[in-house]
């Protein structure tokens, strides 16, 4: 339902296929900050109302210790959305309202997000959280104490890349100032320094 609204939401306000950092920012848009808020901002709340619940299902489920259902439904949501990709990719025709075209458009990227991308990403979380808890606690606790490290790298970085190197970076003047090639290199080190402090 609420990918479904997502989908809606997005079409009534002709939401582009494609969004950039200066769109999620605009707010002389019609709707202003709500439309921000709501649909076209940087994590709006369609769809990310849908991760929110699925945390709550995750939840339920482990307190019950119901993991089979867990990944039954991961199974379904990753099945529908190859199901919709592929009849958006063989049957064009089908795309005919602005719509209905998000509900069967399979895009690698996330903003805005459609439904098919949504649910392989959820479905994907679902199937790896149940995958983990499914093999038992003593098994896991290597893979679990992985994850843990890779959680707080992944907040490490946020939290240097945009005290650290995006302002330093607007400041001194530097942004997108390097070749890709030594782009990766930074980024690599920058990793590895990453790894290191967590």
């Amino acid at each position: 339902f609420i990918l479904l609204t997502t989908a809606l939401l997005q079409s009534l306000v002709d939401t582009p296929k494609f969004l950039n950092n200066g769109h999620m920012r605009n707010t002389s848009l019609p709707g202003g900050i709500l439309r921000l808020m709501f649909i076209e901002g940087q994590f709006p709340v369609f769809p990310w109302l849908a991760y929110f619940i699925t945390g709550m299902f995750v939840g339920d489920s482990v307190s019950k210790e119901n993991i089979s259902n867990m990944l039954k439904t991961a199974g379904i949501f990753i099945l529908v959305s190859i199901f919709l990709s592929v009849c958006g990719f063989l049957i064009p025709e089908i795309k005919n309202t602005p719509f209905v075209n998000r509900v069967f458009t399979f895009v690698p990227f996330f903003y805005p997000a459609l439904i098919p991308i949504t649910l392989l990403l959820i479905g994907s979380s679902l199937l790896l959280t149940g995958l983990i808890l499914k093999t038992g606690h003593n098994s896991n606790s290597i893979v679990l104490n992985i994850l843990a490290k890779t959680g707080k790298l992944s907040l490490t970085i946020l939290v240097i890349h945009i005290i650290g190197i995006r302002q330093m970076a607007h400041t001194f003047g530097f942004w997108k100032s390097y070749s890709t090639s030594l782009t990766v290199i930074f980024l690599f080190l920058f990793l590895t320094f990453c790894m290191l402090l967590s």
